[in-house]
């Protein structure tokens, strides 16, 4: 019978010491301009979903609301036009924050406040006679 083996014998145990991989990263000393904002994004194609979706939301608002809201009269469509808008801007500002679609994002925001008839109320109210 031999001994214990002395590879896990607890008599001939000694430590190794570990050396910590530390990574000390840069302090930010300034904030990046809006441009380089716009240009930033995660590697790869970035996916665009989120401006797609608002850009066609507002311009899906923009007929409602003119065409058949004002010049065939029918309100209803005013109402539908708000809301389909009022989706289309929070797409836009998710697509904006997010990175997914920054463009058509923005496109898609001011789209969505020409297709909404209570926004457009609100700027002849603030800049109107």
């Amino acid at each position: 019978m031999s001994g214990p083996d002395p590879q896990y014998d607890p008599r001939t145990y000694r430590p190794r010491t570990v050396s910590p991989q530390v990574r000390i990263e840069q302090p930010v000393s300034s904030a990046p301009t809006l441009a380089q904002y716009m240009l930033s994004g995660p590697g790869g194609r970035p996916s665009r979903w989120a401006g797609a979706l608002a850009f066609w939301l507002g311009l899906t608002s923009v007929p409602l609301l003119w065409v058949l809201g004002t010049i065939l009269e029918l309100h209803v469509f005013g109402y539908v036009a708000a809301a389909i808008s009022t989706v289309a801007a929070f797409f836009a500002l998710v697509a904006f924050v997010a990175g997914m679609g920054r463009g058509l994002g923005f496109a898609g925001l001011i789209l969505a406040g020409l297709g909404n008839i209570f926004f457009l109320s609100w700027l002849l109210t603030l800049f109107g006679n």
